[in-house]
């Protein structure tokens, strides 16, 4: 499942990536920013990305998770502050 999860979520990045010029692209590994300091996504672009993963992940494991509710909202370390954050919630999530 883990390998999975992290080709949707490598796949969603290189399409944001193809969107954003060269100096905007994410470094896609675990440990980049995904949002903050040191990212060139913005809000909108942000909720994009979490919502098409979301999508991917609901279609591939035939599951309706969701990462954005008041639960990923309520995190102590924010699941949108590194790529290997996302993907760390949204194993858990599908875990659960």
């Amino acid at each position: 499942m883990e390998n999975k999860v992290w080709e949707i979520l490598t796949e969603i990045l290189e399409d944001y990536n193809q969107g954003v010029e060269k100096d905007e692209e994410l470094k896609i590994e675990k440990s980049a920013v995904l949002f903050g300091d040191g990212s060139s996504v913005d809000s909108m672009a942000l909720v994009n990305i979490v919502l098409n993963f979301e999508d991917n992940l609901n279609d591939e494991f035939s599951t309706d998770i969701s990462l954005s509710d008041d639960n990923a909202l309520n995190q102590s370390t924010s699941p949108y502050s590194t790529i290997g954050a996302i993907y760390d919630y949204a194993i858990k999530v599908l875990k659960a």
